[in-house]
This record gives structure tokens, C-alpha cells and sequence, in this order.
């Protein structure tokens, strides 16, 4: 059990910023739609944008 809530930690903190951003860009989205629908869906194309570009490994490399 020790060993199994060691792993998670370490997995926590070692993705600690990634979680932050999608955290913020969550609340960007969420403040969004409280101001407009239409703001709301534009903030939600921008983040996922740029979350796609994040975790999109060697963009543009050629294999």
C-alpha cells in the first residue's frame, strides 16, 4: 500500500505543472462562459489548441 501511494505522489509532482495549466486553462474556459456563450466556446478552441500543441510530441519532425 506504501508502495502503491509512493508511485501516485511521484506521478503527482512529476506532472505537477501540466496539472496547473490545465487547471487554469479550465478556468479561463469556465469565466468564458459566464461572460457569453460565444466567448465561452472561443476560450474552449483556444485551449484545446494550445493543450493539443502541449502534448503533441516532435511536432512537425520529419521520422
Amino acid at each position: 500500500m506504501q508502495n502503491r501511494l509512493s508511485a501516485f505522489l511521484t506521478g503527482i509532482f512529476a506532472n505537477a505543472g501540466m496539472i496547473l495549466f490545465l487547471a487554469g486553462a479550465a478556468s479561463l474556459v469556465y469565466a468564458g462562459f459566464i461572460a457569453s456563450r460565444t466567448l465561452g466556446y472561443a476560450a474552449l478552441g483556444l485551449a484545446l489548441i494550445v493543450v493539443a500543441y502541449i502534448v503533441t510530441p516532435e511536432m512537425g519532425a520529419k521520422r
